[in-house]
């Protein structure tokens, strides 16, 4: 074997005397430095899609001596997502000729850039060499948004499927592929097996809607092939029957306020219910409406013109929209209490008293002495 090698215990015996010996030594090839080549020290694969293989890319052995010479232990195992095979050097190599040392392939289980490293062994020689590959993604999936529209509430819609499509020019193995959602959406595996041959489509998953309440509804989920993970939107809209029709605010702009003062009024509209009311942040501070109920309510916090939309939906486009100039006042520096009136009681009642009030002065002279006047 190569290298440097000891070996103690060993001893001879003359006339029963035990003499000790040792040997050193140094194991050399027979095949002079320079007599073999192995070429390339470092391989990269460039872009490999997730679940494909690369080409084969070959480690080369070549006798670069003018005599033939023996061949052992050759070739390199490797670790995944890299792999090795044995080549096609026989038990020696003739003058000057090549042989295929060990072949490469990378087959990436995820998607980024990966590299290794092994050894080829030649005769006792070793010989390094690096590997490298970037795994991507070669996989399409369509469409990542569905709309059921209008279905009948206790029926389901037909079905709808999002398609895997393989990109590459190679076969890649298709793993964990689709996705579950939750209710009123129903979900359903395909049609796609282990593999996917370049170019080819397949049914990925088949999505439903089965609503049990009216109005608009929607969800969400993941399809996820070979790691990567697909965002999937849906949305539908329960109906009773009826024909549906989009929603019109059917009342005034909402007037103006004063600053200060607490302020209500309700929006209506008219379509097919339930609606979401919303004004885009666009009422004054101070102000807010409710999504359900339509009701603008609170006490403006400051005096000014302001541009407010307010926008009715349900699902079903176009939305209903007003646009208007809402006019806030300042506050009030001050009030002024109202005069009370009276009536024709309080009238009479007054009268009274006043001409009770004159009898009295004139008893109060005439009983008193007091000079007319």
């Amino acid at each position: 074997m190569l290298g440097a090698q000891t070996s103690s215990g060993e001893d001879f015996t003359i006339n029963g005397v035990a003499f000790p010996l040792s040997f050193e030594g140094n194991g050399v090839s027979s095949i002079a430095p320079g007599s073999l080549l192995v070429t390339p020290s470092e391989l990269n694969f460039g872009d490999v899609p997730v679940g494909a293989t690369s080409a084969p890319q070959a480690i080369t052995l070549t006798n670069i001596t003018g005599a033939a010479i023996a061949i052992a232990d050759a070739g390199g195992g490797i670790a995944a997502p890299f792999g090795a095979t044995n080549g096609n050097c026989g038990a020696s190599l003739a003058a000057g000729a090549s042989c295929t040392l060990t072949t490469y392939t990378f087959s990436p289980t995820a998607v980024g850039a990966q590299s290794g490293g092994t050894t080829n062994g030649v005769n006792g020689a070793l010989y390094p060499l690096v590997v490298s590959g970037n795994g991507i993604q070669g996989m399409n999936v369509t469409p990542s948004l569905i709309d059921f529209g209008p279905v009948p509430v206790g029926t389901s819609s037909a079905p709808q499927a999002v398609t895997l499509t393989n990109m590459t020019a190679v076969a890649i193995s298709v793993a964990d592929a689709g996705g579950g959602i939750a209710p009123p959406f129903g979900a359903t595996n395909g049609n796609c097996g282990a593999s996917l041959v370049a170019g080819a489509s397949c049914t990925l998953t088949t999505y439903t809607f089965s609503p049990t309440v009216v109005g608009a509804q929607s969800g969400g989920t993941t399809n996820g092939v070979n790691g990567a993970l697909h965002s999937l939107t849906v949305s539908g809209i329960g109906t009773n029957g009826a024909p549906l029709v989009s929603p019109t605010i059917t009342s005034a702009p909402p007037p103006g306020g004063a600053a200060g003062t607490p302020y209500n009024f309700t929006v209506t509209a008219t379509g097919t219910a339930p609606f979401t009311f919303s004004d885009a942040g666009t009422l004054p501070p101070g102000l807010a409406i409710n999504p359900s109920t339509g009701a603008i309510t609170g006490t403006p916090a400051a005096a000014g013109s302001y541009s407010v939309t307010l926008t009715a939906a349900n699902g079903i486009l176009p939305n209903g929209a007003q646009a208007f100039t809402m006019d806030i006042a300042l506050a009030p520096v001050g009030s002024v209490t109202a005069v009370p009136t009276l009536g024709e009681w309080g009238l009479l009642l007054t009268a009274c008293l006043m001409s009770g009030a004159g009898w009295w002065q004139v008893r109060r002279r005439t009983t008193s002495g007091w000079p007319a006047p």
